[in-house]
């Protein structure tokens, strides 16, 4: 990715949110086959951007509302990509109205209470954090499935985020808590999550874009309408709520919002999508035995061999990658390394011939 980041964006000049080779091509083409066509476990609800004349406590009004449209088509689970801001005092009770809502729905005695999720961020002082922060959801001494995690979200679109180390501690995101509360099955049966969790290791998948998402996205205002098929769109599924106003976040595709971004992230747990990553040193090993035999028949048979081998080991390469995806469950960066090598390689050869000339 560095070496994309350098020949596509500095020395050709191309802007970084329009192109990356490494997620829009490389990771598909792995991946072919790999992701079902349309989202299967979320819907995404969006709410209104805050007017200029509106109060947090407004906000926290429509929000309480929204939650309480949904909750009435049982969806499987909620997860709000949004942080209460703590200290917020609402005169007429938005915020407990918020809470008695929320906890109805996530700390129920009932059985069918579900899942919901909200997120938190960190206070920091001098670049290091020192404590959580926003409101919490979830109840003092009470069993629930009412639950908080990190909005952070990954910058490499092919990865996702399990946990954040922060203060020598590992915090869920956001994402991942909401399946931890609503399956912890997964947890342990899946071998790439359970790997991920005991080594804190980076995990990767095939991740749905945003216009993924066009059938099953649903507006504040559509939520109170009788002329949609909310019954057919929130049922059963996790409902995803984000602000329109939200600052997106940057990704080696480009600027993604937070919740769609969360949502993405929902649909590769739930569907069991998770690979892990192959160990560095078994690709860089490879790598050194491989670029030694280049150099061996460079210098007996001469460039049109080397070339030849070069390309070989990079079809050779892709499909043994594309074989440890859908039948290993392993990604790895082995046509990445094959790239940079060959850029490696004909940057030395033109410089060679540059020397003899």
């Amino acid at each position: 990715m560095a070496l994309e980041g350098f020949f596509f964006h500095e020395y050709l000049g191309l802007p970084a949110e329009r192109l990356s080779v490494i997620a829009k091509v490389y990771q598909q083409l792995l991946t072919l086959g790999y992701r079902p066509t349309i989202p299967r476990s979320s819907t995404i609800v969006t709410i209104l951007a805050r007017d200029p004349h509106e109060s947090v406590c407004g906000v926290r009004r429509r929000l309480q509302g929204a939650i309480k449209q949904v909750l009435l088509h049982s969806p499987r689970g909620i997860l709000v990509a949004v942080t209460l801001q703590d200290g917020i005092i609402c005169p007429n009770g938005e915020t407990a109205e918020l809470m008695n809502t929320v906890q109805g729905a996530c700390a129920s005695t009932e059985t069918g209470r579900i899942p919901v999720v909200f997120g938190h961020d960190f206070v920091y002082e001098a670049g290091h954090a020192i404590r959580i922060a926003g409101e919490s959801i979830v109840p003092i001494g009470r069993d629930s499935k009412c639950g908080i995690g990190h909005t952070a979200t990954e910058p490499d679109f092919r990865r996702l985020p399990l946990e954040l180390e922060v203060m020598g501690q590992w915090y869920p995101s956001l994402s991942w808590r909401a399946v931890e509360l609503l399956d912890d099955s997964l947890v342990t049966g899946n071998h790439a999550i359970a790997s991920g969790l005991k080594w804190h290791s980076s995990l990767y998948t095939s991740l749905f874009v945003e216009k993924d998402f066009e059938k099953f996205r649903v507006s504040e205002d559509a939520l109170y309408s009788s002329n949609m098929d909310l019954d057919g769109l929130l049922r059963g599924r996790f409902v995803v709520l984000g602000m329109e106003s939200e600052r997106p976040a940057s990704t080696n595709i480009g600027q993604i919002p937070v919740h769609v971004l969360h949502a993405a992230y929902l649909e590769a747990y739930l569907d069991g999508r998770v690979l892990r990553n192959v160990s560095p040193f078994v690709y860089w090993g490879l790598a050194v035995v491989f670029w030694t035999l280049v150099e061996v028949l460079q210098q007996r048979r001469g460039l049109l061999w080397a070339f030849l081998a070069i390309a070989g080991g990079f079809i050779f390469m892709l499909v043994v990658t594309v074989l440890l995806v859908h039948f290993v469950g392993f990604y790895s960066d082995f046509p990445t390394i094959s790239m940079a090598g060959l850029f490696a390689w004909l940057s030395n050869v033109v410089s060679e011939l540059r020397f003899k000339s």
